[in-house]
């Protein structure tokens, strides 16, 4: 199986699309996990060369403009552009309170996206640690991406499981160091997490809800996972891409790389 980075820059990267990552998880499923920042992300999909009316499951970590905003451009892109090949229904997974943002923001903002879709849009609760089935062969776990003192369920990571394939992956989100991605990183075949900066700002990192490339690396030692891909990538003139490896290849002895917008990687 092989994971599409369509955007793997932070919010003010001027270089990188904005979070969003492509799966394919059979002939007539696949996931998108976020979905950028904006209208760009038809331009991303046009340029990596894949049909946006494939998509048929989101999973949405949170509200920021970063990771959300794609949304409804991508929704009223389907439904003008790609009527006839567009799916039947759009799984869109998040906890509640985010669910019930994003229809406020498609009804400020998705130029009748909402209605023109209808009941075609199945909004699931992903719920906290409860497996949601998205295929028969895709189960998708969401935990809080902060740890156990976000109280509010602000943030999402998510672990998938692939049953036919034996494989996991587990998506961070923006996201610090916590509890739950000690738990469910264990052996995971592809960690996919973000590296905002080098440990030297960790104060600021974290300040922020945000992780450093030396959190990443120590997560992926200590949890065994097989590949360590680092995204949500600040802009080159604030950190170096490559200090962002070279520190993260201290803390973990794995494979590790850092992903570009239409990089694809096999896991």
């Amino acid at each position: 199986m092989e994971i599409t980075f369509l955007g793997t820059g932070g919010g003010t990267n001027e270089e990188r699309f904005k979070t969003c990552i492509f799966l394919p998880l059979n002939e007539k499923n696949n996931l998108i996990l976020d979905v950028g920042g904006g209208t760009e992300i038809i331009n991303q999909f046009a340029k990596a060369k894949i049909n946006p009316a494939c998509v048929n499951h989101i999973f949405i970590s949170h509200t920021h403009f970063d990771h959300c905003l794609g949304l409804p451009a991508f929704l009223f892109y389907l439904v003008t552009e790609k009527k006839e090949e567009m799916p039947g229904k759009m799984g869109i997974y998040s906890n509640k309170r985010i669910i019930s943002d994003l229809k406020e923001v498609l009804r400020i903002t998705g130029a009748g996206a909402l209605k023109r879709w209808g009941d075609r849009l199945i909004w699931i609760d992903t719920g906290l640690e409860k497996p949601v089935r998205i295929t028969r062969d895709c189960s998708l776990l969401a935990f809080p991406a902060k740890g156990g003192q976000e109280l509010k369920e602000q943030d999402l990571s998510c672990l998938i499981k692939l049953s036919r394939l034996q494989k996991s992956i587990l998506f961070t989100g923006d996201t610090t160091p916590n509890e739950y991605l000690e738990k469910y990183a264990r052996g995971v075949d592809t960690l996919i997490h973000e590296a905002i900066l080098t440990h030297k700002n960790v104060e600021l990192a974290h300040r922020h809800g945000h992780s450093t490339s030396q959190d990443a690396g120590k997560l992926a030692q200590q949890a065994g996972v097989k590949q360590l891909v680092l995204t949500h990538i600040y802009r080159e003139s604030i950190v170096k891409e490559k200090s962002l490896l070279e520190e993260t290849m201290k803390y973990y002895s794995g494979p590790v790389q850092l992903a570009h917008d239409f990089e694809t990687i096999n896991i």
